[in-house]
Formats: structure tokens, sequence, C-alpha cells
């Protein structure tokens, strides 16, 4: 079965999504068939049960729901996009849930549904191609003022922040950007006239799914089963570490560790390494490698098994000369840290 994320503020977009379920699924499905695969949407209309938790807590739930149901359907997702921007929680429950994830380098006065474009799409250039978004363009005519307010901008603020997104969604994929024309209708109330945009996300989306079957399809059995049990290992063993949460781990364990792990392992084994690269002394280290965790580019990252536990390496590019390779356990704790040749 494939899994497609739906990602798009609710209250105004509620016609689009009923039509996902009412004629894309049925025509998808059909040409789905002779694979033997069929398309379900994740939709967080349903299946979100917050009654018995405070405003608080429930919100916490919903934010980790939408994660992992992203996490769920990677790396298809669908995005409609309108005039409304959406909720924006409390910083710190972005910030939370972002940390929870491992999401560096995105604001936290953003809404939940920007939160989710941000970790579905914006974070994940790997998944171009798959990832499809539709701006909505709306003939109003006919609404009344308080029939507006479900459709258009919360406030300045939110429509500021809403127009920032889109330009920054066009810059980062702008071949996957769709934009269609709908009309509200005053009689019945509704947002109509998406035939045209059904039939063009079950024309993408086909396309999408039968280059990916028929891909996997052309590989023969030992092939696919070893691609199975490497995207199943991929996911079974992500560790999420934030820079952040690095940073501050610099500043409290790097200082303390033993001749295997932390400052000390990397002092007696690397410092001379770090002389003669950067030439800085032993005393600099902790610092620098704060400066650089911050803010160098990230090479690369993955998952290692270090001592018998599960880490983490990253790979830091520095002054476009050397490359510092981080080792670092799940908790965040700093094991060794040395310069290498960039080759």
């Amino acid at each position: 079965m494939k899994l497609v994320f739906v990602s798009s503020t609710f209250k105004d977009m509620q016609f689009e999504r009923d039509m996902l379920h009412t004629h894309v699924i049925p025509l998808l499905d059909t040409k789905l068939t002779k694979y033997g695969e069929s398309v379900r949407f994740g939709d967080l209309r349903w299946g979100v049960n917050t009654t018995e938790y405070s405003e608080e807590e429930s919100s916490k739930k919903v934010l980790k729901v939408c994660l992992d149901q992203i996490d769920d359907c990677k790396p298809y997702m669908i995005v409609f996009i309108g005039e409304r921007y959406g909720w924006i929680p409390s910083q710190d429950l972005i910030k939370n849930a972002a940390v929870f994830k491992g999401i560096d380098n995105i604001e936290y006065d953003i809404s939940v549904t920007q939160l989710e474009i941000e970790y579905g799409a914006l974070l994940n250039p790997d998944y171009e191609g798959r990832i499809l978004f539709y701006f909505r363009n709306l003939d109003k005519e006919g609404m009344t003022e308080e029939e507006r307010k479900t459709y258009e901008a919360e406030s300045p603020l939110h429509e500021q922040k809403i127009l920032s997104l889109k330009e920054k969604i066009y810059k980062l994929y702008p071949n996957f950007v769709r934009s269609y024309n709908a009309k509200w209708n005053k009689e019945t109330k509704k947002v109509e006239n998406l035939d045209p945009l059904m039939d063009l996300i079950k024309e993408d989306l086909e396309k999408i799914f039968t280059y990916d079957i028929e891909k996997n399809n052309s590989l023969d059995w030992q092939e696919r089963a070893i691609l199975a049990s490497h995207e199943f290992y991929k996911e079974k063993n992500k560790v999420y570490v934030n820079t952040k949460t690095i940073v501050r781990k610099l500043n409290k364990d790097l200082e303390k560790g033993n001749n295997n792990s932390g400052l000390l392992h990397i002092i007696k084994n690397h410092k001379d390494n770090f002389k003669k690269a950067f030439n800085i002394s032993e005393n600099e280290i902790p610092n620098f490698l704060k400066n650089v965790m911050a803010n160098a580019k990230i090479v690369s990252s993955k998952t290692k098994i270090i001592n018998g536990k599960q880490g983490y390496e990253r790979k830091y590019e520095y002054n476009n000369k050397y490359i510092i390779v981080s080792v670092i356990g799940t908790n965040g704790f700093i094991v060794s840290a040395y310069p290498r040749e960039k080759r």
C-alpha cells in the first residue's frame, strides 16, 4: 500500500481533502491493482483522540501524531496551500517537537502546518518529485464577511508568513508546484471547480507510483530483498540528535570524559592533529568544536555502532580544507572528534 501524507490547514481545505478520498483513491486504486498496490491518504482530521488530555497535552499529542504519520508516509506527501497560514502554537511546543525529531535550522514561531512542510518536504531534498504542492487561487465572489474568515489569512502576520512559506517552496521545488483555480458557490456554500485538480493529482501520483513500482520490479528478488532490508534497518536505526543538544553537551559533558571518550580522549589522541590542521592548542579545542558544530556545513550524517552501542557520526566541512568527524552517542555525548584531510 502506498501512503501519502496530506498537509494543509484544515478548515479552508475540507473540500479538497474530502475529494481525495471520494475521487482520487478509487481512480488510483483501479490503476494500481495490476501491481497489487493501493493508495491511502494520511489525514489527521481523523484518529487523534485528545478528549482525555489538557489543552497543552492535547497539543503535544497532535504534534507527535502528526510528525509520526509523516514518517509512516515518507517519501510521499501532498501539500495544499491557500491563503491561511494556520495555528501557531507556543514556541516551546514547536521546539520540543523539533528536538524530538532532530529538526535543525528552523524557526520556532511557525504554524503546525509549516512544521509539517518543513519536516516532511523542505528538509528532505532527496524526496524531490514525490512531494507535490498545490497552491489554490480561490474566487470568493458571493462569500459573506463571516465566510471569508474561514478562507482568508488570519491576520497581517499570518499573511506575511504564508507568502514567505510559498516563496521558500517555489525556490526549493520550482518544478513540483502546481496552481489551481477554485470557486465559491454561494448557493451550496462549497468550494467547487475541483475536478481538474483531482485529475491532476491522480495523474501526478500515478506517474510517481508507476515509476517507483516498476523500478523496484526491475530488480531481481535478491536485490529487492536487500533493498527492503536496508530500508527497514535504516528506518529502525534512525538516531535523531539535534545540533543544539550537541552544543549543550559540549559545554557540559565534553569537559569530562576519560581516556576512551570525551575531551580527555580527544586531547590524548588528536591534539596534534588539531594543531597541524588548524593551529589551535589543546585548551582551544572545546570552543573550536562548539563553533564548528554550531556553524559549519554538515557534509554527511549516519548511524554507527560505537563500543557496542548505537551512536551517530556527523561530518562537518570547515574552511574548505578539512572535514571534522564527530562521533556522538545517542544522548548527544561527544565520544570523539578529530580532523581529517578533505579528499
